[in-house]
């Protein structure tokens, strides 16, 4: 009958429809963006050699401002990446952490190596002087200075960034963020790189 014929056109709409949004969903747009280029700037690791931010050209990066005294950000930002790099297939081509201690005055190079070592991930502390700490939070946007109520503290920005490997910021990862969202954009830094 002539009723069945608009029950099954219905039926087709849905499902091509259904299909559509399907294929939809599997091509997730890029949640990767151009957000600038990091220009060049000189700082120490933790064995006093001599670190340009061009020697990282070539591989993707991690970058977080922070400091080994941190009570909250620093240290849940860190554990939280441990938690990220555990859940990922990637560990081999995973990204190295670059450490910049915002608070060279406290931050010796045993505290920044004893501080990193209780993670597994690949990390690298960098220091400098209070000057040329400056010049490469500039190239991040980032900001940091001493607490009015506690000079012990340091008022930071706590956004850990994805670097790729020709030194373009490609996300900015925040605080409240989840350990599984770090994992599905690290991954995607890594296939894009």
């Amino acid at each position: 009958s002539n009723s069945t014929l608009p029950a099954r056109f219905a039926g087709g709409i849905f499902m091509a429809s259904l299909m559509a949004l399907l294929a939809v969903a599997s091509c997730a747009p890029s949640q990767l963006k151009n957000l600038g280029k990091v220009e060049d700037f000189t700082l120490q690791d933790v064995n006093g050699n001599v670190v340009q931010w061009k020697d990282f050209r070539g591989k993707p990066v991690l970058a977080f401002f922070g400091y080994t005294y941190c009570p909250d950000f620093c240290p849940m930002t860190l554990h939280k990446l441990q938690k990220a790099f555990d859940a990922s297939d990637e560990k081999e081509n995973w990204p190295e952490l670059l450490f910049l201690s915002v608070d060279p005055e406290h931050d010796s190079p045993n505290d920044l190596r004893k501080y990193l070592s209780e993670f597994t991930y690949p990390a690298l502390a960098l220091t400098g002087t209070d000057p040329e700490l400056r010049i490469a939070a500039k190239q991040f946007g980032v900001t940091f200075y001493p607490s009015p109520e506690n000079p012990r503290i340091i008022q930071h920005s706590p956004v850990l960034f994805l670097i790729d490997s020709s030194g373009n910021i490609r996300y900015l990862f925040k605080f409240d963020q989840t350990a599984d969202e770090l994992v599905a954009v690290v991954e995607e830094l890594i296939e894009d790189s």
